[in-house]
């Protein structure tokens, strides 16, 4: 089911299959977030969660016992309900079930909240842990911006990733035919705060930046200025992604608190490079948001 949310200059659309942002306009019509063409890419701004990325043969090892969770996790796959929905903010809460308890064994609460205003959408994730028991978890943000943005002549390449931090950072190299992150092989950004745009980034998957020491990314077009700037609070890391063979014209910003299978990962699912832990009767919140410029 499709939730529409609206306010004087702005509307976005939230799918309950997965809590996911559809669509987020401002008052010129202008779309923010990638419309689905199955050719690219079939998913908007999907939530990543129990897991980020694949483990090792999509399985992992909790209570001694083998489990097998599909790559990215399964809240982007399931129905969550409308906990609350005014005319711009619903809330809209998973909670554990049997099919989730059969590979993902503890008893959570994953509540996402969508709050839009004129100039801006907020978005905020509550992960819960209703067990009696120590839970480990992973999340991510996963949204797909238009790139280019506008109907016009300017191209994928004529924008630039403005990030918060003017730092050289190092990127893990993704072994894509071992499904791997490798961490002892990175590649080096002397980026001066700036990513510029072109498909050869994304020739080995997703750039991907541990630890990063900064909150924001501006994307935007370098002739016109215009873009989107996205804010985020709780998430570690943060990832960029487009297919590199299809030309494809979106960019997804990721903020997440966990990374993909890699090589300082144990066998264990608690002993999961960069994994989570929430004691039981506890919460964490993460916080995105997304205003255009």
């Amino acid at each position: 089911m499709i939730i529409d949310l609206k306010t004087i200059s702005s509307s976005a659309k939230i799918d309950t299959l997965g809590a996911e942002l559809r669509s987020f306009e401002d008052g010129f019509g202008t779309e923010y977030i990638w419309q689905r063409n199955p050719d690219f890419w079939s998913k908007s701004s999907p939530i990543l969660f129990p897991i980020v990325g694949k483990l090792k043969d999509n399985k992992t090892i909790i209570d001694n016992t083998t489990y097998s969770i599909p790559k990215h996790g399964f809240a982007k796959d399931l129905e969550f309900e409308v906990i609350e929905n005014r005319q711009n903010f619903v809330a809209l809460e998973l909670i554990y079930s049997k099919k989730t308890l059969d590979i993902f064994p503890f008893k959570f609460s994953l509540l996402i909240s969508y709050f839009l205003e004129d100039d801006k959408i907020s978005i905020t994730y509550e992960v819960s842990n209703i067990d009696k028991k120590e839970m480990f978890y992973g999340i991510g943000a996963h949204p797909a911006f238009n790139c280019p943005l506008y109907k016009d002549k300017t191209i994928f390449e004529n924008y630039i990733v403005q990030l918060g931090t003017t730092r050289d950072l190092l990127s893990p190299i993704y072994d894509i035919n071992r499904d791997i992150l490798n961490l002892n092989n990175r590649n080096s950004f002397s980026l001066n705060g700036k990513i510029e745009l072109d498909y050869n980034l994304f020739k080995d998957d997703a750039i991907i930046f541990e630890n990063i020491p900064t909150d924001n990314v501006i994307l935007y077009n370098s002739i016109s200025g215009q873009g989107v700037k996205v804010l985020f609070k709780g998430f570690e890391h943060l990832a960029f992604w487009t297919p590199n063979k299809k030309n494809s014209p979106f960019i997804c910003i990721e903020p997440w608190s966990s990374l993909p299978y890699s090589s300082s990962d144990g066998k264990d699912f608690k002993d999961k490079f960069g994994i989570n832990n929430l004691a039981s009767g506890e919460k964490d919140t993460y916080y995105l948001e997304i205003i255009p410029i």
